[in-house]
């Protein structure tokens, strides 16, 4: 049984669906955006949408996301990774979680 104490925990392999890992990290934070984070704006989240520039991801809302990441791929996000450059679309965001997974 995993406990809280042991840290976030990483799918299994069973739990992975068969897209490639990148298609899989961009659907997974597609989702996060589009359902809590942008929830009501009535705007389709493209890949390469701006989000901090559109309005679609607020202060708040990226640390919101950094613990949803974290928990979701069992990665650590430092504060000062959390910048425009990283955090400027769903496709940069997943690049920055594919860095973290390949860290490890």
């Amino acid at each position: 049984m995993h406990s809280s104490s042991d840290g976030p925990r990483r799918p299994t392999s069973s739990e992975r669906t068969s897209r490639s890992p990148r298609t899989e990290v961009i659907a997974v934070i597609h989702a996060c955006i589009t359902t809590q984070l942008a929830k009501g704006s009535g705007h389709e989240v493209a890949a390469d949408t701006p989000l901090i520039q559109n309005g679609y991801l607020t202060s708040l809302e990226a640390v919101e996301l950094v613990m949803f990441l974290g928990e979701k791929f069992g990665i650590e996000i430092d504060p000062e990774e959390v910048n425009e450059h990283n955090f400027r679309s769903i496709s940069s965001i997943a690049t920055l979680v594919e860095r973290k997974l390949e860290a490890e």
